[in-house]
C-alpha cells in the first residue's frame, strides 16, 4: 500500500500497530480497544484530546498539535469532528498520560438510524467519587422560565481533574458503556454528572438507539452537580438495548445558547 503524506493508516490490524507519515517519515506505534482502556483506567481517569480518522487527511484548517511525551508532535482534529452516525471508532492513540486520540474509521453503509445526533467536541470518561446529598442550592440565575435547574440534582465531588493543558473552554464529557435497570422496573441508578470546572450547564437525554425514543430528558445540570439515580419513561424486558446518551450543553449565564453537544454509544442491560 503506497501512504499518503498527513494521513493515518492501520499497518498491523492484529498487533493493533498505527502508522503516520509526516514530511516523508513514518511515525508508528500502538493503539488500544475500548476495553483495554476501560482496564488500564477502571477509575475513568483518561481525556481523549483528539481525533483522526483512519486513511484520510487530517482538515487541515481545524488542525490542533499534540506532542507526545517522547517529543514528537502529531497532527489532530478537535474532538466533534466524526460523530458517531457516521464513524466508528477503532481504538484509541496513546499519547501521554492518561491522554489518548481517537482514532476512526467511516461506517459501512447501511440503514440511518432515526436520530438526531450532536457531533462531540471532547470526550473525557470520568467514573468518580459520588456524594450523595440533598439537592443543593444553586447560584445560577435563570433569564426564561423554557429553561430550569433539575430538581433532583446533589452535590457531586470527582477524582479526575482537568489535565494541565486542556483549556478551560473545553468541555468534559462524564464517560459511559453501560446502563442497568431491572425488568418491570424504570429506575437507573447511575449517576449521569456535571464535572465541576466545565463551563456550562448540561442537559441530558437517553435515547432507544432501535426506536430513537427518548426515554429520559432531564433539566439543567450545573457544574458540580449530577442526578443521582433517574427514571425511565418506559420499561423492558429482560434483555441488551442499544441505546445513545445525549449531553446538550448550554451557556451558564444564558442557557438559550447552545455549545456542541456530545453523543455516547451505551448498552441498556435490562436484569431479572
Amino acid at each position: 500500500m503506497s501512504l499518503k503524506d498527513g494521513r493515518y493508516y492501520i499497518s498491523n490490524k492484529s498487533s493493533r500497530e498505527w502508522c503516520f507519515l509526516k514530511n516523508g517519515q513514518e511515525i508508528a506505534g500502538n493503539y488500544i480497544s475500548f476495553k483495554d482502556l476501560q482496564k488500564n483506567h477502571p477509575d475513568g481517569a483518561y481525556a481523549i484530546v483528539g481525533e483522526v480518522l483512519q486513511s484520510a487527511d487530517v482538515e487541515k484548517q481545524q488542525t490542533k498539535n499534540i506532542e507526545r511525551e517522547d517529543g514528537i508532535t502529531l497532527p489532530v482534529n478537535p474532538l466533534g469532528v466524526f460523530s458517531a452516525k457516521s464513524y466508528k471508532t477503532i481504538g484509541y492513540i496513546p499519547c501521554g498520560e492518561n491522554q489518548y486520540i481517537g482514532f476512526y474509521k467511516k461506517k459501512a453503509a447501511g440503514i440511518l438510524l432515526p436520530l438526531l445526533l450532536i457531533p462531540l467536541i471532547i470526550l473525557s470518561a470520568m467514573f468518580a467519587l459520588w456524594q450523595r446529598n440533598e439537592p443543593a442550592e444553586v447560584e445560577y440565575t435563570i433569564p426564561s422560565t423554557k429553561y430550569e435547574i433539575d430538581s433532583s440534582i446533589t452535590n457531586y465531588e470527582g477524582e479526575l481533574k482537568r489535565p494541565a493543558d486542556m483549556e478551560q473552554t473545553q468541555i468534559l464529557i462524564p464517560g459511559f458503556s453501560t446502563l442497568y435497570v431491572k425488568e418491570g422496573s424504570d429506575m437507573v441508578n447511575s449517576c449521569l454528572f456535571n464535572p465541576a470546572d466545565n463551563p456550562c450547564f448540561f442537559q441530558f437525554n437517553v435515547v432507544d438507539q432501535t426506536t430513537g425514543e427518548i426515554i429520559y430528558e432531564s433539566k439543567l445540570v450545573p457544574p458540580g452537580k449530577g442526578i443521582d439515580g433517574f427514571n425511565l419513561n418506559k420499561t423492558y424486558s429482560a434483555g441488551q438495548y442499544p441505546a445513545v446518551i445525549q449531553f446538550k450543553s448550554h451557556d451558564l449565564e444564558d442557557p438559550s445558547i447552545n455549545y456542541n453537544g456530545s453523543e455516547m454509544e451505551i448498552t441498556l442491560v435490562v436484569i431479572k
